[in-house]
């Protein structure tokens, strides 16, 4: 076993993100804009907090969970529904079909809109809002989830607002049919206190065991996340999210090296935001997408949503922070925070790699005040082009 014994342990290292010159090259770092799709979720009835995957071999993109324009309490329009989209046809002919109700998940509404998780064909479902580190299965033919397993370690390590990537660790020297899977959930918010988390733990589907790892260094509840597996390992990223305990959101983000079981962090990054979207492109680029600019807690102006999408540039060792502020980068049509966002790469008509960003719902501000999304935004690209 390539990874084992991960105990926890307290590390901090502090870096500072190399960030790259204000407009000292005004090329555009992806080309293209955004689009708004003819179609809208059923019914009119707009979502926020919701989550998608891409199901490749049905050409389908399938939406869950979310809620209404209201606070939870009390209750608010909460999705139950699996949607579907056929990414076979053109924007025109496409509408959302219902795939039925779903009655395994309690609370399907996910603060970092990153509650699927993905090992090739096999599809999961982590950070719920109930609170209590469940996961589930979901069958993308059936559209049925089913009950997994739940948190086996203590109440002071389960969380709600919490964020979760799949890692699958190799036995050995190859992982073809040998690699532990796991998903990994980051910070939260302890369910019963207004109080951001720093821990970290996962579940192992293959072992069916629960384990405590390293915290981060930093509180973080509403915070993003990915997995980014480069020279043979794979790493994890907790970008951003809101430190209660002083009121804000954070510019900063932490990277967990498995081995050393040692989270390294980056400050000075970039914005601080919730509740936005992180999508990998091919282990080289994070997209950051949309969020929430308001602090979390204290005397702060909530729900400030974001039009702006930000680039992490993780082919170095040390991550760079590519702000729209300095370069071109499309922004969304309408500011969203918490919207479902999924990544496609497809082979263009020269053969070409060709990219797809879906970003569906979310919640917005406009003259007419807060309101949540029933509208879908698509951009697609070719390449990101870093700036030199």
């Amino acid at each position: 076993m390539l990874f084992k014994n991960l105990a926890p342990a307290a590390f901090l290292a502090l870096v500072t993100v190399t960030a790259f010159p204000g407009h000292a090259d005004r090329r555009a770092v992806i080309d293209g804009e955004f689009r708004i799709q003819p179609y809208v979720l059923p019914n009119g009835q707009g979502y926020r907090h919701l989550t998608s995957i891409i199901h490749e071999e049905k050409n389908e993109l399938a939406l869950f969970g979310g809620l209404g324009n209201g606070p939870p309490s009390p209750p608010t329009p909460m999705n139950h529904n699996v949607y579907t989209l056929d990414l076979t046809k053109p924007p025109s002919q496409q509408q959302w079909r219902n795939r039925g109700a779903d009655a395994a998940v309690a609370e399907p509404w996910f603060t970092t809109t990153n509650g699927f998780v993905q090992f090739d064909d096999e599809y999961y479902l982590a950070c719920d809002d109930s609170g209590t580190d469940s996961v589930y299965s979901f069958d993308a033919n059936t559209y049925k989830f089913n009950h997994l397993s739940t948190s086996s370690l203590g109440p002071e390590l389960k969380a709600e607002d919490c964020c979760a990537v799949g890692v699958e660790i190799c036995e050995g020297n190859e992982c073809s049919g040998k690699a532990e899977k796991r998903i990994y959930i980051m910070g939260g918010q302890d369910p019963n206190a207004e109080g951001s988390l720093s821990i970290v733990r996962y579940y192992s589907i293959t072992h069916d065991r629960w384990e405590q790892v390293a915290s981060m260094n930093v509180e973080r509840r509403h915070l993003g996340c990915a997995a980014v597996a480069r020279g043979g390992a794979t790493s994890i990223y907790a970008i951003s999210g809101g430190d209660s305990s002083i009121g804000e959101s954070l510019r900063s983000m932490e990277v967990y090296d498995i081995t050393q079981d040692k989270w390294t962090l980056y400050d000075n990054f970039g914005v601080g935001r919730t509740r936005f979207g992180v999508r990998n492109v091919d282990d080289k680029y994070l997209l950051l997408i949309g969020g929430d600019a308001n602090c979390t807690g204290g005397a702060c102006q909530p729900d400030q949503p974001l039009r702006r999408i930000d680039i992490v540039d993780v082919r170095h060792r040390d991550p760079r922070f590519i702000s729209s502020d300095d370069y071109v980068i499309p922004e969304l049509n309408s500011p969203r925070h918490s919207p479902a966002t999924s990544l496609r790469k497809m082979k263009g008509n020269n053969q070409e790699d060709k990219y797809m960003l879906y970003v569906v719902g979310g919640r917005t501000r406009d003259n007419a005040g807060l309101g949540v999304l029933t509208t879908a935004e698509v951009l697609s690209f070719s390449k990101i082009n870093p700036p030199r």
